[in-house]
């Protein structure tokens, strides 16, 4: 019986996750982004009306955290409510400043998205077809894994003493109101938080998503390129040409031009949109990467000189490790990504331009433009991408490295610190 559920689950997720032509890539991200204010597709006018009015109360709760925030810095000298209120105040900073990045390059988000849904290039091929599928499936599985956390979060805020820290308390109590209506807008108050997790959440999806389906529609180009001369000899014999000789030659090369033709710009296409990508990557990952050490620095701290772990304390912990694992991903993503690009060299090198192609006279400027495109292609590919961190220094796998060194020598220098108290 359980095989047999197992086995249904499993079809059902597959005709659910199956991409199919029309299909969007990133229809997940949509809800994220109504949840954040930032974006809601539909034109009707009462959803557009709620939609706003929620927008509204985001605002109202922004101002109202800012007062609560002023009120604690001017009137508490307890230390752990301080510190406590500015890694609230951090967070924030860094959910809204990315959520700002977000809406100024919405244009080429939305110009990737196009380009990802079309699936024009190589759409027939069976490779291509299963690289886009399992980027699509990834890009699924991620997304719930972000709601799954997001709502995790939320019910802790609801439902656990976390709502009753103060940080999280309305800075004042509503005259005239009894203590039971208060304690209901108390609720609401505190239970607007949550939005904040799904903030963060389409901080990480908005760049992730195009990300990893630009690197698909890359991978599907590098494929491209490993099968050019597969794909003339198929279309040569279509043609009824077994092997090139004086009189079909002139097909021959008009196909070669034609095959690497389409590569090379669809090649362009991906290129230009990483070009676009980086105007939100480029100020996102300059935020990640000093935010991470950052929020490391705070981990450390209150895991050492927290004599007792609280829910808050506990939530600014998981933010730590969450910001840490966010940065070893857009890493590991950018690194590949590269390494996908510069494939392309290891690709064209399987057939060796200069020897086995057929130099005739007759055909010597056909013979100079293939050479000079498969020229320009390798020198193309290898060049980074150069997804940089606000055009500071590029991010790598040794980027995230750097920041593990650095937090392990924060921490040893704490823990030296305690040892001597």
């Amino acid at each position: 019986m359980f095989c047999s559920i197992k086995t249904r689950f499993t079809e059902w997720w597959k005709h659910l996750t199956k991409l199919k032509p029309g299909r969007d890539s990133f229809f997940l991200l949509d809800y994220f982004l109504v949840l954040a204010g930032i974006h809601l597709l539909t034109r009707n006018g009462y959803l557009r009306t709620v939609w706003n009015f929620y927008r509204a109360l985001l605002f109202i709760h922004v101002v109202l955290m800012t007062r609560k925030v002023m009120e604690i810095f001017q009137t508490e000298d307890n230390f752990q409510l301080i510190a406590n209120n500015m890694i609230m105040c951090v967070g924030c900073f860094i959910i809204f400043a990315r959520c700002v990045f977000i809406v100024t390059s919405f244009k080429q988000v939305n110009s990737i998205r196009n380009l990802v849904n079309r699936r024009e290039f190589q759409a027939n091929d069976p490779t291509a077809m299963a690289i886009r599928q399992s980027a699509f499936n990834n890009a699924i599985f991620v997304t719930l894994f972000m709601a799954m956390n997001s709502l995790t979060q939320t019910f802790m805020v609801l439902f656990t003493d976390l709502g009753k820290t103060e940080s999280l308390l309305l800075p004042f109590d509503l005259v005239g109101l009894s203590s039971s209506e208060n304690f209901i807008l108390q609720k609401i108050y505190s239970g607007m938080f949550s939005i904040y997790v799904f903030l963060a959440s389409t901080n990480f999806l908005a760049v992730y998503l195009p990300l990893t389906a630009l690197k698909a529609e890359m991978r599907i180009v590098v494929h491209s390129y490993s099968k050019i001369t597969n794909q003339v000899e198929d279309r040569m014999s279509g043609l009824g040409h077994k092997a090139v000789d004086d009189s079909n030659e002139a097909h021959f090369w008009e196909i070669l031009q034609d095959e690497l033709t389409q590569c090379v710009r669809a090649h362009a296409a991906v290129l230009d949109k990483v070009g676009e990508l980086k105007k939100l990557s480029d100020p996102t990952f300059l935020l990640l990467y000093y935010m991470t050490m950052l929020y490391a620095a705070i981990g450390v701290i209150a895991v050492l000189f927290t004599p007792k772990l609280n829910t808050f304390n506990t939530i600014s912990l998981e933010y730590s490790m969450r910001y840490m694992l966010e940065c070893f991903v857009f890493c590991h993503v950018v690194s590949n990504f590269n390494e996908q690009h510069n494939n392309i060299v290891n690709k064209l090198s399987q057939f060796h331009w200069g020897v086995d192609l057929r130099y005739s006279k007759r055909f010597s400027r056909e013979y100079k433009q293939i050479r000079s495109m498969v020229l320009m292609i390798i020198m193309q590919s290898q060049k980074s991408l150069n997804f940089s961190c606000g055009g500071l220094f590029e991010l790598t796998m040794g980027s995230f490295t750097t920041i593990v060194n650095k937090t392990y020598t924060l921490t040893m220098y704490f823990w030296n610190i305690k040892k001597r108290e």
